[in-house]
């Protein structure tokens, strides 16, 4: 039996990243087939924000890298 939310849903749209604007309203930034995951999505708005750092430097390192090497 689906739940109250599920009967109400009747069109799917894509998954999007949505940036809160200064007059509140909200700007889509992202679309996608599946759902992003966190880092996804702050990948996409520090792209959209024009942060990302260069490929190489310390910034990124400390960002992306530095996770990886805490699995291993």
């Amino acid at each position: 039996m689906p739940t109250l939310n599920e009967s109400k849903q009747t069109q799917k749209g894509p998954w999007q990243v949505m940036l809160k604007q200064t007059d509140n309203s909200y700007a889509c930034v992202a679309e996608g087939e599946t759902r992003f995951t966190l880092n996804e999505t702050k990948e996409e708005l520090l792209r959209v924000l024009g942060l990302n750092e260069e490929q190489g430097s310390q910034l990124e390192f400390l960002r992306r890298a530095y996770k990886g090497t805490l699995n291993k």
